[in-house]
């Protein structure tokens, strides 16, 4: 996983064109830096929705990744953990696995490449089946 990047997902067009411009005031997170633009292309052959990559240090992913909610609720735009072409297939590689978990009743969740579970006080890394 590239720690220092982070992915939004579903931006407009206009939202995109202004990150592109170093103005991430749209995301609704008020004045400081969200990180420095890094490049954007469509999430779809139509319409008019992007995908934008921001270079982030580590304290700005993990305001980000904090703040994925307001962000989606106030400019409609998702915020996730970039991956490199080898992290995304590592993921799709162990779906069947993180699906198993899923359907014993636990609430997995992705940490990278990771699938991790926390039972109380205790968090669970499952090893790569």
């Amino acid at each position: 996983m590239a720690a220092n990047k982070i992915l939004l997902r579903g931006a407009s067009s206009e939202q995109a064109e202004a990150m592109a411009r170093g103005d991430f005031s749209a995301l609704g997170l008020g004045e400081g830096s969200m990180g420095m633009y890094e490049r954007r292309w469509r999430a779809s052959n139509a319409g008019r929705v992007w995908n934008v990559e921001v270079v982030v240090t580590r304290d700005q992913r993990a305001a980000s990744i904090r703040a994925a909610a307001q962000i989606k609720h106030t400019a409609g735009v998702t915020v996730a953990p970039f991956l490199t072409p080898e992290g995304r297939a590592a993921r799709r590689a162990r779906q069947a696995q993180f699906d198993s978990l899923v359907e014993r009743g636990l609430q997995p969740y992705w940490r990278g490449t990771d699938i991790v579970t926390e039972e109380g006080d205790r968090r669970c890394v499952h090893p790569v089946q």
